[in-house]
């Protein structure tokens, strides 16, 4: 056999580079399928998450509250070139950071239920995905797919994910300032801290509950970038995320230097303090109280937030919270994602605490909700871990199946809850604004030889839900406010048919007066009160609509005669 030449590779390197190749590509391969499993994984989870929030949103919520209607008719004077405001006034003042996109959903759909409902429901879409990046950070990638897929159905979060609030911002803010958190005191990049300074003061423009979110940012900045670094670089990166955020923040503060009702008159409203610092302290201890048992326990009795005083989470879902109550509290010292779960879990319910309310208000908590799901996904991956390490066979194969079973069956009751159940909580329908909901939409469908005669008090700042029906039906052409000289006379068009919707909620004398002065006027409509029990084998109805034909209404002098009755 010849020797090798001097100088060129012996047959042993050779050999063990090529297995060393092909052993890294082995590795490579491993990596990258690991990789596309889970970005599958996450799509899915988010695909599903999307899916329940978006499925059904024009009828359910049942109608259009009052609140999405206030949003709505601010977002449709946007869409016609309105003023663009830093604070939108009307009623109580409210941050701008939802009715901006919902303008561009007005513009592109129309005066709809689904324009202000679809922006809201993607941005809860968003959320369980910025859960699992934040996650991924500092947890196993199971709890960070856990805490994912527990958001995506968890019921608080889906719930407030169907209509168009302002407070359905702060957590999908929220998560993705404090990944950005992670990723900057991770990479040591200024660019990914101005980022997350810039999501922190975005978020003033979004609901008053941000500002208790604040402590938690703090937290997370300390922990993560400036405890025990005496580098010129980690005062770099906050003093980069201080002064994004203050320059995001900046016009708004602007705004309430100069305008300070709009920050300081809603606080006061619901300011526990306003009767006396003794009834003030008292109701915090109360509130306090019932904070601490929501998720577990009792929770809003407000049904258009919650089913009446049921608990946040089902029993599921609770036992899981808990399993990760103790991980946090056994590893907060050490470990800056427990410290800032438990300080996101106290502070996130402090909204409530220091608010006028008679329940946990789980509206101006929902800022709370990503905290308790990643600690329900953490709780589900530590019973696991601790399921692994027992040396009977049989839990250790349970632990394979079972912290992914415990978050199924939590979805599948909150999924059960929000759609089989709460659609049948009673009265819901009228709590949503029904009866604006169900008027406008009758407007909506006249047609062109009719016009729609509405009880005048609709109109007004008086009727709660005026804003529901302005937004709906506000500028009908065939929409008119009622008065008996116009609605039994030849009115606007004499050759149109007027409908008269007549209701003894608005004015007891109208139906006799009707039957009266148009003797040939039929009923032609009835409102039915939605999700009431039948009577006598008929459901039972709020308003009805009379139909005049053009021969069926009074002449001009005898329509005058019934300006009186109008005063």
């Amino acid at each position: 056999m010849l020797a090798p030449r001097i100088g060129s590779d012996s047959l042993n390197e050779r050999l063990s580079r090529r297995v060393c190749a092909r052993y890294q590509e082995k590795l490579q391969t491993a990596f990258f399928s690991n990789r596309v499993r889970e970005t599958l994984a996450l799509l899915a989870i988010a695909l599903a998450g999307a899916a329940v929030r978006l499925t059904g949103l024009e009828s359910l919520p049942p109608a259009l509250w009052f609140d999405e209607g206030l949003n709505g008719c601010d977002a449709l004077a946007l869409a016609r070139g309105g003023p663009w405001p830093m604070v939108f006034p009307a009623v109580f003042p409210r941050e701008p950071l939802l009715v901006y996109p919902m303008a561009a959903f007005v513009w592109l759909i129309g005066p709809e239920t689904l324009a202000v409902r679809l922006p809201a429901a993607l941005i809860g879409s968003a959320a369980p995905a910025l859960l699992y990046l934040w996650l991924r950070q500092g947890a196993a990638p199971r709890a960070a797919f856990l805490s994912a897929a527990f958001l995506a159905f968890m019921r608080w979060h889906l719930h407030f994910s169907r209509f168009g609030l302002r407070t359905i911002w702060t957590p999908t803010l929220a998560l993705a300032f404090l990944g950005l958190v992670w990723l900057a005191a991770r990479t040591g990049k200024r660019r990914h801290a101005a980022a997350a300074g810039a999501v922190l003061g975005l978020g003033f423009y979004a609901y008053l509950s941000w500002y208790f979110f604040l402590p938690v940012a703090g937290l997370a900045v300390w922990l993560l970038m400036l405890r025990g670094k005496a580098q010129r670089s980690a005062w770099w990166l906050a003093g980069a995320l201080g002064a994004a955020a203050l320059l995001a923040a900046a016009p708004l503060f602007v705004h309430y230097y100069n305008s300070p009702r709009d920050i300081g008159g809603r606080v006061g409203e619901l300011s526990l303090f306003k009767d006396g610092i003794g009834p003030g302290l008292r109701a915090i201890g109360k509130n306090a109280l019932e904070a601490s048992m929501m998720l577990v326990w009792r929770g809003d009795h407000v049904s258009k937030h919650n089913i009446p005083w049921r608990p946040a989470l089902d029993p599921a879902g609770a036992a899981l919270l808990l399993f990760g109550l103790a991980w946090a509290l056994r590893r907060c010292r050490r470990d800056p994602l427990a410290a800032v779960l438990l300080a996101w879990l106290v502070c996130g319910t402090l909204p409530t605490v220091f608010s006028y309310t008679d329940s946990p208000n789980f509206l101006r908590t929902l800022i709370v909700s990503p905290a308790a799901a990643a600690l329900a996904g953490l709780g589900a991956d530590a019973m696991g871990g601790w399921l692994e390490k027992r040396k009977q066979p049989a839990l250790h194969r349970a632990a394979r199946g079972l912290p992914a079973l415990a978050v199924a069956a939590s979805a599948a009751a909150s999924l059960w809850l929000y759609f089989g159940v709460w659609p049948r909580t009673p009265n819901l329908w009228g709590d949503f604004s029904g009866q604006a909901d169900q008027v406008a939409r009758y407007v909506r469908q006249a047609g062109p030889r009719e016009t729609v005669f509405v009880p005048s008090a609709m109109f007004t700042e008086r009727y709660y839900d005026s804003p529901t029906f302005h937004f709906l039906a506000g500028d009908s052409p065939r929409l008119r406010r009622f008065s008996y000289r116009e609605a039994l006379g030849p009115g606007p068009n004499p050759a149109a048919d007027h409908l008269i919707v007549e209701s003894p909620v608005f004015d007891p004398r109208a139906a006799g007066i009707i039957e009266k002065m148009a003797p040939g006027a039929r009923v032609d409509a009835f409102f039915e009160i939605v999700g009431a029990a039948e009577q006598n084998g008929e459901k039972p109805a709020w308003a009805r609509v009379w139909r005049l034909a053009p021969n069926d209404r009074l002449t001009g002098a005898d329509a005058d005669a019934l300006r009186g009755l109008d005063r």
